[in-house]
């Protein structure tokens, strides 16, 4: 998928309504309390996230929750896809390997469902599914370099 197909796909999602918002950001913290012990928890992390880098993955579970918390609030598609491809690719720099990616956002994605309200899993839902499904593009620097500023 190319930089201008992300964004189209992007911009279609719907943000979750301001109930949604508020169930997500009351449980936002446990849920990457949560995601980090699950993935602290597998012999093979250290080979997935390149090393000694555990500090650095629950750090920034933590500001992929707090990222997603703004993105539901203040929708953005260009703002969205570009700090999700700089996220990707400086961690990727980091040791991060292509499988931590698949694994993280299978973990998340059943933590949100045991954690959500069934309506609030719908509404946020497809913005992660976006994520997972598109990680081999944002995570091409090809696709997405120089388009646009990253969040900071």
């Amino acid at each position: 998928m190319r930089h201008r197909e992300l964004l189209t796909a992007a911009a279609a999602l719907r943000p979750p309504g301001e109930s949604a918002q508020r169930e997500f950001s009351a449980v936002r913290e446990r849920v990457g309390d949560e995601l980090a012990l699950r993935l602290r928890g597998r012999e093979d992390i250290a080979r997935l996230i390149g090393g000694d880098n555990h500090r650095l993955m629950e750090h920034n579970i933590h500001n992929m929750l707090r990222f997603m918390e703004r993105v539901f609030a203040r929708p953005d598609a260009g703002l969205f896809v570009s700090t999700a491809a700089w996220s990707l690719q400086a961690q990727s720099a980091q040791g991060f390997r292509p499988e931590y990616w698949a694994l993280h956002f299978g973990l998340l994605a059943d933590i949100l469902q045991e954690t959500l309200s069934t309506r609030t899993l719908f509404e946020t839902r497809p913005f992660l599914t976006f994520l997972s499904r598109n990680l081999r593009a944002l995570g091409d620097p090809a696709n997405t370099a120089g388009r646009h500023r990253a969040a900071g």
